[in-house]
């Protein structure tokens, strides 16, 4: 379960970073 978790926040972390590399690059 905790595994599992931990996974979900690594995905929403690198998608939070991609939209803050957008937002910058633009």
């Amino acid at each position: 379960m905790g595994a599992r978790i931990r996974v979900r926040q690594k995905l929403y972390q690198l998608i939070h970073f991609r939209k803050l590399g957008a937002l910058n690059s633009t």
